[in-house]
């Protein structure tokens, strides 16, 4: 009797996994996934990405979205070597992929990687380029963190050029202007260094609610108190600049 008890509930079990794939598809568990990213609910994200990507092979373009989501829920999730592992998959078969370059780039130059990061934001704007097709605002983050890559591996002149293009794409954007503090700070600018970090973080802190507690918020902020030292300015300065 209790074996086919057993069986009964393996054969409805089955039934309800083959029920439950045909009942999803890999397009609108990617919508519903990037809805959940936009609201905060990371494990939600994950769990739909996941279900796309074993849904739809991986020539289609909702199995390379679904690697890219994954990682980027994964990175909210404080989930950095899974991301990276995710990221690696997909670059493996796609290895042109903008946005999977871009997210590897930037975890590499966070770890401390600015070989690495330059190799892959290097190629990322190569692969992004189209064209004469004139450059669009949404990179000014990747040309910042290119920059920084430039930067953190001596190449200054590069870094100096990435900047100057990130800035005039988007002047207020958190990257764009933390990137701009370095290197004036590299520069022997301690002053204007100071002022861009004061700008940076405020408008960190607007794109992202708790910027300040985040841990790339901290270094931030140690940075800001360290240019402010290095900058002998008045104790009552404010500081933050709101614009």
């Amino acid at each position: 009797m209790m074996k086919t008890i057993r069986i009964c509930l393996l054969i409805g079990a089955l039934g309800f996994a083959v029920f439950t794939a045909f009942d999803h598809n890999p397009e609108s568990d990617m919508d519903t996934g990037w809805r959940a990213f936009r609201a905060g609910d990371m494990d939600s994200a994950l769990r739909m990405a996941r279900l796309a990507a074993l849904l739809s092979g991986q020539d289609a373009k909702e199995w390379r979205a679904s690697q890219e989501l994954q990682a980027r829920a994964a990175l909210k999730l404080k989930r950095t070597e899974y991301a990276h592992g995710v990221l690696d998959r997909l670059l493996a078969v796609h290895p042109d992929h903008v946005g999977g370059l871009q997210l590897r780039g930037e975890i590499r130059l966070k770890a401390g990687d600015p070989k690495g990061a330059l190799a892959d934001l290097t190629r990322s704007q190569k692969s992004g380029a189209k064209g004469d097709a004139k450059p669009h605002k949404s990179q000014a983050p990747h040309l910042a963190r290119l920059s920084q890559a430039f930067l953190a591996t001596g190449d200054l002149k590069s870094a100096v050029r990435d900047l100057k293009l990130a800035y005039k794409l988007d002047p207020r954007h958190p990257q764009v202007l933390y990137t701009a503090s370095l290197v004036l700070e590299k520069q022997g600018q301690i002053l204007p260094a100071l002022e861009f970090m004061e700008r940076a973080i405020p408008a960190a802190n607007r794109r992202e609610q708790g910027f300040f507690l985040s841990p790339e918020g901290k270094k931030w902020t140690a940075r800001l108190v360290l240019l402010r030292r290095k900058a002998k300015v008045p104790a009552d300065r404010p500081y933050f600049k709101t614009q």
